[in-house]
């Protein structure tokens, strides 16, 4: 994964465990970057919002998710980290299997940049919020 933060502000080894796994659509993988407590939230066009909350609930959100690519991969583009509070700048590149409530259509490369926020806590994702 390629960023332009700087060493001092570089991106916690579990969010870019986290982005990799998101990248080869390892559920597995992302899994072990979730705190068990994990909230996920996801704005699209800065006005609908839905929430996840537990790890098991955002397990079942990440399978439906991997299972409605044909490819996708997520890049960072900028990262501030500080502590246990990340923000990325990123872009997201993929190809629906099926047409997707967000205007997407199967088969269509999409292209979205957006921002997202993570909060980690017992060095795990405790917090991801996703703004496209």
């Amino acid at each position: 994964m390629s960023t332009e933060s700087s060493s001092e502000n570089s991106i916690p080894t579990v969010i870019e465990k986290f982005i990799d796994a998101y990248n080869a659509m390892d559920v597995s993988a992302m899994m072990t970057c979730l705190h068990e407590d994990a909230t996920f939230e996801n704005i699209s066009n800065y006005h609908s919002s839905m929430q996840w909350q537990g790890a098991e609930a955002i397990k079942t959100l990440i399978e439906t998710s991997a299972a409605a690519f044909a490819s996708r991969k997520q890049s960072v583009i900028q990262a501030v980290c500080n502590g246990n509070d990340c923000a990325l700048r990123v872009e997201f590149a993929g190809v629906p299997l099926v047409d997707l409530p967000n205007g997407m259509k199967a088969g269509e490369a999409t292209l979205l940049r957006g921002a997202s926020f993570f909060t980690l806590k017992d060095g795990k994702i405790y917090h991801l919020t996703d703004i496209s």
